[in-house]
């Protein structure tokens, strides 16, 4: 499994995204609980919703997304709560072929709430996490106390 955490703007974030976009198709997949059994998937970081403003006041509160190749399916687990309501969710482990992406994001008290990057697999697409990596470690972010953030 390799992570990275970060702490960035919109406008840091997209800076690394369109890069990655610009090397490969890729997709963004809404994660974790979904409303029904279809996914929201979008082809650019510029159209995520409230990318750049974080959703939760902490990171594992915030909205995840996984990052895959453009044609690749992406498996919806479904189940029964215990009060016979059907529940859909989107996770990595089932979808192994991925790049979790935790925006994080700016806070409503102004505070930028971190984000991370992780991957599971050793597929063609995780292995962009090395691409992402490289990328943050150029100009866009500077390592700080193994967390990264910008300049």
């Amino acid at each position: 499994m390799e992570r990275i955490n970060f702490f960035a703007t919109k406008d840091d974030l997209l800076l690394v995204l369109r890069k990655v976009e610009a090397s490969r198709p890729i997709k963004y997949t809404r994660a974790g609980r979904l409303a029904g059994p279809v996914p929201e998937v979008w082809k650019s970081g510029d159209d995520l919703p409230q990318l750049g403003k974080a959703t939760g006041d902490q990171a594992v509160a915030c909205d995840p997304f996984l990052i895959t190749e453009e044609g690749s399916a992406v498996q919806v687990e479904s189940g029964r709560m215990a009060d016979r309501q059907e529940r859909f969710d989107v996770y990595q482990n089932m979808n192994p072929d991925s790049i979790h992406l935790l925006p994080g994001g700016e806070w409503t008290d102004g505070a930028i709430i971190s984000g991370s990057i992780v991957t599971i697999s050793k597929s063609a697409i995780s292995q962009g996490i090395d691409e992402i990596s490289a990328l943050c470690s150029q100009k866009t972010f500077h390592p700080c106390a193994s967390v990264l953030g910008w300049p």
